[in-house]
């Protein structure tokens, strides 16, 4: 199933499924998400896979480096790695993979188990961060 043509309240000029301005008018567009997340969503979009995956290695090994330091309460920090893990990190790799597929499905395929490698790799990091 298609779906409709997302475009804009005002000048009704079609706007790209993650745009939240429209590039005619420059109103705002209405989203689904929140306009910070979808805003978000909207720049991560335009990563590769390899440059997503470097962001949340790094990320990881920097939630992991905090753990270490003591600088916040354990409970708040493993709050913090647990969403990062289970819905943030695999959410933006998934979405990479899904817009980095070209529409084949052999490619994303590949691109969800290279998914797969890069989430256990930051939790690994996580975990390497918190050791160090």
């Amino acid at each position: 199933m298609k779906r409709p043509q997302k475009s804009c309240n005002y000048c009704a000029t079609p706007a790209a499924p993650l745009a939240t301005k429209c590039q005619s008018c420059g109103s705002a567009l209405p989203v689904a998400l929140p306009r910070p997340l979808a805003r978000a969503v909207e720049i991560q979009s335009h990563w590769s896979l390899g440059t997503t995956g470097i962001v949340t290695s790094s990320i990881s090994f920097g939630l992991g480096l905090l753990n270490a330091s003591g600088l916040v309460s354990g409970v708040a920090i493993t709050l913090l790695i647990i969403l990062w893990l289970l819905m943030i990190m695999p959410g933006m790799l998934l979405v990479s993979a899904w817009l980095n597929a070209n529409n084949k499905i052999s490619s994303f395929i590949l691109k969800v188990l290279t998914t797969v490698g890069l989430w256990w790799l930051g939790a690994l990091l996580c975990f390497i961060g918190s050791v160090i």
